[in-house]
């Protein structure tokens, strides 16, 4: 039988939108029942998956094209069949932060410990540069940079290095600086609410925290079901990696003592947890019919010890 690879060589993923996005599911889903994996996954079995999360066949298959065609999916033609795996460039971002999306926001989150002080992104590149400039704040914003003026970005000291090769990467003429921030100040530190969007951002925090607690009460008491749990997995994982991104990560030490990160992941790691076994069971079941003989069977982690092996096995490979 032969196998022929279809293969672009940088994933572009897609823009975050309010509600579920059949795009991002998809991602998630894979990205969390197949682990650093790039085995080939059947597209019906994908289609069942998307389906179960309430998309039509037809909005289930126009994503996985999507996903193609922005270098995300690779696409394995076996016959002909269609098989898809996430792009080794996606898999291997998606393990590399898989450790801080994980602990972001809960006692034990991993990060350089931040000194006080700050770093400086001043952009001088000239006007008819507008795409690069466009880029680089973009990314800058991705990174939890806030914005003093259009071309001036302002983030802890924590994200210098990240900083630096950033610009690097993009070729785009900035300066980076780091030190002190003397003036403006508030209680002796710079004015978080007015650099970053933190009102934004906070009722993202109470909005995660309203949704899901009544299902964290009903998983505590054993009262969901296989189907129910994997499509609250889904949605849960989707939904916390947006905030995860949408987060500046700012120093605890410039937020409001009230600041809800650390309620949201307490309640996103129970959850989370707690409804492994049976989203595992019914992603199984879901992709079961359409299961090739050398497709990885489903299998679900937990935030609490499960990752470490994921990566070992990632690091053990060369990833």
């Amino acid at each position: 039988m032969s196998t022929d690879v279809e293969r672009r060589p940088s994933p572009d993923l897609p823009r975050r939108q309010a509600g579920p996005n059949p795009q991002h599911l998809l991602v998630s889903l894979l990205g969390d029942f197949w682990t650093g994996l790039v085995e080939p996954i059947p597209s019906a079995a994908l289609v069942a998956l998307l389906q179960e999360c309430g998309s039509t066949v037809h909005s289930a298959r126009a994503a996985i094209n999507r996903l193609v065609q922005r270098g995300v999916l690779v696409r394995v033609r076996r016959g002909r069949e269609s098989h898809y795996h996430l792009a080794e460039a996606v898999v291997a971002s998606g393990v590399r932060g898989l450790p801080r999306m994980m602990s972001f926001g809960g006692p034990a989150e991993s990060g350089e410990e931040w000194d006080g002080s700050w770093v400086l992104v001043s952009i001088t590149a000239p006007p008819d540069q507008a795409v690069q400039r466009r880029a680089l704040r973009h990314r800058l914003r991705a990174l939890g940079f806030g914005m003093l003026a259009e071309s001036v970005w302002i983030a802890p000291s924590t994200q210098q290095q990240a900083a630096v090769e950033l610009v690097s990467e993009l070729d785009v003429s900035a300066v980076v600086v780091h030190g002190a921030v003397v003036h403006p100040v508030t209680a002796g530190i710079l004015d978080v609410v007015k650099t970053w969007p933190t009102g934004e951002v906070r009722d993202e925090y109470e909005d995660f925290i309203t949704t899901y607690r009544p299902a964290l009460e009903q998983a505590r008491k054993g009262l969901v079901t296989p189907a129910d749990a994997f499509v609250l997995r889904a949605h849960l994982t989707d939904q916390w990696r947006g905030l995860y991104r949408h987060d500046p990560g700012l120093p605890h030490e410039v937020l409001p003592a009230d600041w809800p990160r650390a309620r949201a992941y307490e309640l996103f790691a129970e959850l989370y947890d707690r409804l492994g076994p049976l989203a595992e069971l019914r992603c199984a079941q879901l992709v079961a019919p359409h299961a090739h003989p050398d497709m990885p069977p489903p299998r679900h982690y937990t935030i609490r010890g499960g990752f470490e092996a994921v990566l070992r096995r990632w690091d053990s490979a060369g990833g």
